[in-house]
């Protein structure tokens, strides 16, 4: 992601120090390419009230393509699983309360 996000491992790092570790409150969802990832699509739970009924929705960040392999399909099948994996929830509203994990598209 530094390619795309520069600096992003040291805001991650800065994060955890404070408590808040990416992998406790996001999903990513990986498409990889000659033995390494390039590209992906997170989703993170959120917590909102709609029409007075708190509801957990599944917010999509930390989209990314490194550079070199854009228009190759790999955000699209990044991207279809991070909606599977919200449809699985019914958008999320039934979100899983387990440790995040990374998932491969």
């Amino acid at each position: 992601m530094d390619a795309v996000f520069p600096g992003i491992a040291q805001v991650i790092d800065r994060a955890r120090a404070l408590g808040a570790a990416w992998e406790d409150v996001t999903t990513p969802f990986v498409a990889s390419a000659e033995g390494g990832p390039v590209s992906q699509v997170s989703v993170m739970r959120f917590a909102m009230v709609l029409d007075g009924t708190p509801t957990d929705v599944g917010c999509l960040h930390a989209v990314c393509t490194h550079p070199a392999h854009r228009r190759r399909g790999y955000y699209a099948s990044a991207l279809r699983a991070a909606l599977a994996f919200c449809d699985e929830r019914r958008g999320c509203g039934a979100w899983s309360s387990s440790r995040a994990r990374t998932r491969s598209a």
